[in-house]
């Protein structure tokens, strides 16, 4: 089950029209991908809405335009809000 499907997304800067909201749209494919600007440490987070037991986290790279995902590296952070205000660094 996809919890993150269509729920609101937000990234540090956006590169042309590839804004947060298609790196959880359901499209794998063709050009709904997401991109920042160039910087030193882009990132993008999706709001659950509910606190929410996560088992696995899929990243889908795109070969549009230069599927530069290959040699990007992940790091996975799990924030978490009781407030609906302040994010605090939960278990990884």
């Amino acid at each position: 089950m996809n919890v993150a499907l269509n729920r609101s997304s937000f990234q540090s800067s956006t590169y042309g029209n590839h804004g947060a909201q298609l790196a959880n749209d359901g499209i794998t494919h063709g050009y709904s991908y997401v991109q920042s600007e160039y910087q030193t440490a882009p990132w993008w987070a999706v709001d659950l809405g509910t606190p929410t037991v996560v088992y696995q986290v899929n990243f889908t790279n795109t070969a549009q335009p230069y599927g530069r995902l290959s040699t990007a590296v992940y790091c996975l952070h799990c924030l978490q809000c009781f407030d609906a205000v302040g994010w605090a660094q939960g278990r990884n």
